[in-house]
């Protein structure tokens, strides 16, 4: 059966960290999160509970509002294009630096954390 067409963004495999990422997002809570999700979006890279929110903050600015394609989101994790993934979402939905908020900000700064 074929996807519906406002279904597609978020219609992904179960088995892939991106469906993981996706549940913590609507979650609002790192305790649904796994080992490989940690590892594989980098909150194990985090200093501290402050980056860790940002990350999750910039993470469901993406998915909950700019609505990234899920599947668009695990092919950069795949091929370790993950922060020109995000920096590229951010980019194609003319949000500009004024209007990024704190979590882009932050993570501007931080691009190599998200690299595995």
């Amino acid at each position: 059966m074929e996807c519906q067409s406002w279904h597609k963004r978020i219609c992904i495999d179960p088995k892939k960290t991106a469906f993981n990422l996706m549940k913590t997002v609507y979650a609002d809570d790192f305790n649904t999160m796994n080992k490989e999700l940690m590892g594989s979006y980098g909150f194990e890279k985090c200093k501290n509970p402050i980056e860790m929110q940002n990350l999750l903050g910039l993470y469901q600015g993406m998915i909950k509002v700019l609505e990234c394609d899920l599947k668009e989101l695990d092919k950069a994790f795949q091929e370790n294009k993950l922060p020109e993934f995000i920096v590229s979402t951010f980019f194609y939905k003319k949000v500009t630096p004024d209007h990024s908020g704190e979590y882009y900000k932050w993570f501007i700064q931080n691009l190599d954390i998200c690299r595995h």
